[in-house]
């Protein structure tokens, strides 16, 4: 498999990013890996378009893409930010589209979360699927935790680019399920866990209006005698999810969509509400105007948003115990 190294550093191969790359390729050994040295070029490569060109031909030819870049200022380095412009100014999406791609930084762990996420949502717009990055210290390389971490990170971006699924979306999501489980265990008190993809429901709300003349709603399934028997009435109600294009899955926004045979009665009023998302939330601003809308509209409690887009950390373990804490208080 051949890996293209799109090199972010105005310090080229010496920079500490490069020495990581170069610590992957050496365990990777049966894999290629090509560097484009997008920082340190930059000047020529603005100016000289066949060299440009030729940039792009090593990535269009890549089965993966892998951004490697130290954090400057909160973001990637304004010569990386300078060759993405360049991406999208001379074909680069539809050189790019349909690759996977995913991204390594060095850092003192100052706001490389916004680098990561910009590079996330840039690389989306040029048409690449996008796996968790990675964000090490400077001195991780050093250490045998900070050389175990980053040999994770690169099993799991080499399975991906070859196909093989290392997180699934949607209700089967294992990240998510591990989010859900670490939250239960911080409850003291039993928890109703409600799999959509288990629920029968027949379809989306229609939009008849049936249920506004009194009517029951026109399906005949399981979804209001769950929602009435397990939902309505909860003390506490966690919904959990999966990021699927650029929101949750379809499935559960018939879940919400179906509340509606309630017509616009606040029947949860005084409910406290959390979300648990698996994905990058940070980019979404829309999805997270949702929670909130759909707190303040059911006259809810909002008790927090815990999501892994940092990655699987100890940070995120954290708040998803604080949570449970807050169900219990």
């Amino acid at each position: 498999m051949k890996i293209v190294v799109v090199n972010g550093s105005p310090a080229g191969n010496r920079g500490v990013t490069a020495q990581s790359v170069e610590y992957l390729r050496r365990l990777f050994a049966e894999h290629e890996f090509e560097v484009v040295e997008a920082a340190r070029r930059i000047r020529r490569l603005e100016r000289d378009e066949a060299l440009f060109g030729d940039a792009l031909a090593l990535m269009k030819d890549a089965d993966a893409i892998l951004w490697a870049f130290p954090v400057y200022v909160m973001l990637v380095p304004a010569q990386l930010k300078r060759f993405i412009e360049l991406l999208f100014e001379r074909g680069g999406e539809a050189a790019l589209a349909g690759k996977v791609c995913s991204a390594i930084s060095t850092s003192a762990h100052h706001y490389d979360h916004t680098a990561h996420d910009y590079l996330e949502a840039v690389s989306c717009d040029l048409g690449m699927t996008y796996t968790h990055g990675f964000s090490a210290e400077s001195a991780d390389l050093l250490s045998e935790e900070g050389r175990s971490n980053l040999l994770g990170f690169a099993r799991d971006f080499v399975r991906r680019a070859e196909g093989e699924a290392v997180i699934e979306a949607g209700p089967e999501d294992h990240n998510l399920r591990r989010m859900i489980d670490v939250f239960e265990q911080s409850v003291s008190e039993p928890v109703d866990r409600i799999e959509l993809g288990e629920l029968r429901m027949k379809g989306g709300c229609l939009g008849c209006m049936k249920c506004c003349d009194g009517d029951a709603c026109v399906y005949k399934d399981d979804y209001q005698a769950v929602f009435d028997g397990r939902v309505r009435d909860a003390r506490v109600v966690i919904y959990a999810g999966a990021v699927r294009d650029r929101f949750l899955s379809a499935r559960f926004k018939t879940f919400m969509d179906r509340f509606f045979y309630n017509g616009h009665r606040p029947v949860s009023a005084g409910q406290a509400v959390g979300y648990l998302i698996s994905g990058p939330l940070g980019q979404l601003p829309v999805l997270r105007e949702f929670f909130e809308a759909h707190v303040e509209v059911g006259e809810c409690h909002r008790i927090g948003i815990v999501t892994d887009e940092r990655g699987a950390t100890a940070a995120t373990a954290s708040q998803l115990v604080a949570m449970g804490r807050t169900v219990d208080g």
